[in-house]
């Protein structure tokens, strides 16, 4: 059915796959994935193996490193087209059988682009962005912003011109039900901007100057029309009467730069780009050199045995390079509002790629839930209490983060002390306090406190600009208090 319908198409035990169609596609998908772990490994391998056997010593491996990092990103992205084009080729909008070979061929092309992603992330977020989506499939006007989404059909996408897509947006993801999936078009219109987490249903068509919120589920095509400037949040969504407009700054550094701006952009994130497969060479040498070293020296069981204490000081090494990213790139964070086209967004964004595209995969997702991760973030400038429990690698801005003591930060819940609106970046602080609990997946924006003993449930959203008093539970996109006690016990 059209995504306007609220309903999916009732179970129907007679259009299910047999057994046997299961089978054949179960066995078919454990070939290729074993096809999937050799192209996942192939430019690093590739790249690391053609370095080794050029270049004879640490040093001479440091000078060439940036070379190899530049040749390591091309080589990936190069790797994800040829796969999208030659296996899946351009998607077209229909019903397919699921499980058939046309939804095969596009589960190995989305699954090699996912695995890919350590790679070619830092292009996203960029002015290579466009035209890497636009090689494959997807149709992007002038002047769009496209940060990380989740997979989606990029065929089947149309961005329009100075459109703004925000990280982590699921757009037009596909529908399965009773043996078939549903491809649809879905098209954003001009100006309109799709926040952080949100959801767009496949077939809709967001008209210009569109506002969704973070962690929001776009409306309805029946609901939304054909009206221009509309602003919906949550998730059921409503809509919102008025809204603060970021007008401050001049269209030449929000929507319409100047020639130099863009040539001063490109530059800056030509560097980002290889950055961290740069940091994780560097790294990677240090590995390989220290390993050898302990081989040539004593034996290779006390290499393996000392693997450990390597990987240690490779974690130390690491630490420090985003140390170093971010005295030099930042300095200190400090409350402001800048626009897009400005040297501070570029550099906190090559301070945020450093963070989350080398040091997250490197170690700092090894620190999870450990009394480390406290130690780490305040080695970057946050300050934390006693006991703090995080279990989350979202978030950038650490002298801006303040924890209290026995705080929980739980799983993938995000401290994003900054917001784009309007193409105007906004960072502010955000101070949790003493004993309070932060659920899983739920977001809390700049500006905001939960106070002492505050609580917020799972994938909820607190405003910029919110105060969550104290004893108080609160949850839901936006987070609303709850007065049950019932439910209180329930999410504790």
């Amino acid at each position: 059915r059209k995504t306007d319908d609220p309903v999916l198409p009732p179970y129907d035990p007679k259009s299910q796959p047999s057994t046997g169609r299961l089978a054949l596609f179960t066995s078919v998908q454990a070939i290729l994935v074993l096809a999937l772990a050799l192209l996942d490994s192939t430019p690093f391998v590739t790249v690391a193996f053609y370095m080794y056997s050029m270049v004879e010593g640490f040093t001479a491996y440091v000078v060439w490193e940036p070379v190899y990092a530049i040749v390591l990103v091309c080589f990936g992205a190069i790797q994800v087209l040829l796969i999208k084009w030659a296996v899946l080729g351009r998607l077209k909008p229909g019903t397919y059988d699921y499980p058939g070979w046309y939804w095969m061929r596009k589960w190995f092309s989305d699954k090699h682009l996912e695995l890919a992603s350590g790679l070619i992330v830092p292009i996203y977020d960029s002015l290579f962005a466009r035209p890497w989506c636009i090689s494959l499939g997807m149709k992007c006007g002038p002047r769009c912003e496209i940060a990380l989404p989740r997979r989606m059909p990029y065929d089947l996408v149309t961005m329009g011109e100075e459109s703004f897509l925000a990280s982590e947006v699921s757009i037009g993801r596909p529908i399965r039900r009773n043996g078939k999936i549903t491809l649809e078009r879905t098209v954003v219109g001009r100006r309109s901007f799709l926040g952080n987490d949100s959801v767009v249903p496949q077939g809709t068509d967001v008209p210009e100057d569109f506002l969704l919120g973070v962690l929001s589920v776009c409306p309805r095509n029946q609901q939304i029309g054909d009206e221009p400037e509309q602003a919906w949040l949550g998730s059921p969504p409503f809509r919102i009467p008025h809204r603060q407009v970021m007008d401050q700054f001049d269209p030449s550094r929000t929507y319409r730069p100047s020639a130099k701006l863009y040539a001063q952009r490109l530059i800056h994130e030509a560097v980002r780009i290889v950055l961290p497969s740069l940091c994780s060479l560097i790294v990677a040498s240090i590995l390989i050199e220290g390993f050898t070293e302990i081989w040539v020296d004593t034996s290779f069981e006390m290499a393996l045995a000392c693997i450990p204490a390597v990987y240690f000081v490779g974690a130390l090494v690491s630490a420090v390079i985003c140390r170093i990213s971010k005295f030099v790139l930042i300095g200190k964070y400090r409350p402001t509002i800048q626009p897009l086209w400005s040297q501070f967004v570029w550099k906190t964004e090559t301070h945020s790629a450093v963070l989350h595209d080398f040091a997250a995969p490197m170690f700092i997702s090894d620190l999870e839930g450990t009394s480390y991760m406290s130690a780490f973030m305040k080695f970057l400038g946050a300050r934390v209490g006693r006991r703090a429990f995080i279990n989350s690698t979202d978030w950038t801005e650490t002298d801006l983060i303040h924890l209290g003591e026995d705080v929980a930060i739980n799983s993938n819940a995000p401290l994003q002390a900054h917001l784009f609106e309007d193409r105007v970046m906004k960072v502010g602080p955000i101070k949790v306090g003493a004993r309070c609990s932060v659920g899983n997946y739920s977001v809390i924006l700049c500006d905001s406190e939960l106070k002492p003993d505050a609580h917020v449930g799972h994938l909820s959203l607190v405003m910029k600009g919110e105060t969550i008093p104290s004893n108080t539970f609160w949850r839901g996109s936006p987070a609303q208090a709850v007065e049950d006690t019932r439910v209180l016990a329930l999410e504790a």
